[in-house]
């Protein structure tokens, strides 16, 4: 892009995006919304700023689904990171679906909108997940002058993607039990004069089932690699959440409790009920237990990701954030149980 189509979208940007202050401990944050060559833009301005930046790439989103930079900032991940004075922008990407080749774009252009609005940070670090893990592989390969590390969760490896496996700065990858070998193949076939990668295993299934205590422990080692000093390269770890406070009505020979949010596409529920809430009426892991609702009743094997059961059968399992997930492989829990949000299930043994 010439330098003056440049400054003309850079003074858009300026134009049409608004800023929200939040109160985050002792910082104030400023989110900046925009728009960059199709893509949406948030960026998190933190006062102060300690002149370090984090630049989020996004795993695959559904092609059908609006196109969305936002980020939690009131997540554990983000708000330690706000509050020690970390700028955070996201990019969504120009569309969704298989956006590689333009998230690498977006990624690029997001770095040059922030030094050129902001300034030049001191250090900027990558935080990739699953595509966008593919994403940040290639960025430690080919744009190595640009950053200073990438903390890459569960990376959509794929030999199509021409990988050159030279990554010139620091890496921790951090990636769930069954997706381990496919970061440890990567590893493997690194060139001599790479830069060697951490490997961090979160001993949990499922894809990017990682908590902010997990990611944040890992994030804080990858800083500490990108300074020069000695960190655990292969290390297991799984942080249990603290059981959350039982929400759930113990009556009728179960536990009642409500679903916070049926996946619009997907139909899986997630529910307020937790560890606790199981263990007061004997569920056990491996074993199915029954949800009721509205006269119709299933029985659900509370195991530990989606791999445990076959197309189109019930399963649960307590997520990242220590709250119980039910759905169906592949198939609808909503559709077929006819729940929405803010209803109530009763859970027996």
């Amino acid at each position: 892009m010439k330098e003056s189509a440049m400054k003309k979208l850079f003074f858009l940007i300026l134009i049409i995006c608004s800023f929200t202050p939040r109160a985050y401990g002792e910082n104030e944050v400023k989110l900046f919304r925009g728009e960059l060559e199709g893509a949406k833009i948030l960026i998190a301005e933190p006062a102060p700023w300690n002149k370090k930046l984090l630049i989020l790439a996004h795993e695959y989103r559904e092609p059908d689904t609006a196109l969305t930079a936002d980020f939690d900032t009131n997540s554990r991940f983000y708000k330690t990171l706000l509050n020690e004075g970390w700028m955070i922008g996201s990019t969504s990407y120009r569309k969704n679906g298989i956006a590689y080749k333009e998230g690498l774009e977006d990624v690029g252009l997001l770095r040059k909108y922030i030094i050129k609005t902001y300034g030049a940070p001191d250090k900027i670090f990558i935080r990739g997940a699953s595509m966008g893990g593919a994403i940040a592989i290639t960025l430690c390969e080919k744009h190595s002058a640009e950053y200073a590390g990438a903390l890459i969760i569960d990376p959509a490896i794929r030999e199509e993607l021409g990988f050159s496996l030279k990554p010139m700065i620091p890496i921790l990858f951090l990636s769930n039990q069954k997706e381990a070998d496919a970061v440890k193949g990567y590893a493997a076939d690194l060139k001599m004069d790479a830069v060697k990668p951490a490997h961090w295993v979160v001993k949990r299934d499922g894809h990017l089932n990682v908590n902010a205590e997990e990611e944040l422990a890992a994030f804080k080692a990858l800083v500490e690699y990108a300074g020069g000093k000695d960190i655990a390269m292969e290390q297991s770890l799984l942080i249990i959440p603290k059981d959350k406070p039982s929400l759930a009505v113990f009556a009728d020979g179960g536990a009642y409790t409500k679903i916070t949010r049926v996946h619009p596409k997907y139909g899986n529920l997630d529910t307020e009920f937790t560890p606790g809430d199981a263990a007061g009426i004997g569920l056990e892991k491996g074993k199915p237990f029954t949800v009721i609702f509205a006269e119709k009743k299933y029985k659900v094997l509370l195991g530990t990701s989606f791999g445990d059961v076959s197309k189109g059968e019930w399963i649960a399992f307590f997520q990242q954030d220590g709250l119980l997930k039910i759905a169906r492989n592949f198939e609808s829990a909503a559709a077929l149980l006819g729940c929405k949000d803010g209803d109530i299930l009763l859970i027996t043994k």
